[in-house]
């Protein structure tokens, strides 16, 4: 049983790895086309007005 536990609980946390892992990489796709397409400022973070 609590092998069968520990078997689960791997899946789920190679789960939540492979999700994360593909949201950073459609994040940093997005910020590299952005950034291509002169939409980011440089200097600032996606875009918005540093906070002086």
């Amino acid at each position: 049983m609590v092998q069968y536990a520990s078997r689960k609980m791997e899946d789920w946390l190679a789960n939540e790895l492979n999700s994360l892992k593909d949201r950073v990489t459609k994040l940093e796709a997005e910020e590299a086309r952005e950034a291509k397409e002169g939409t980011i400022r440089p200097g600032t973070k996606r875009g918005r007005k540093p906070k002086n």
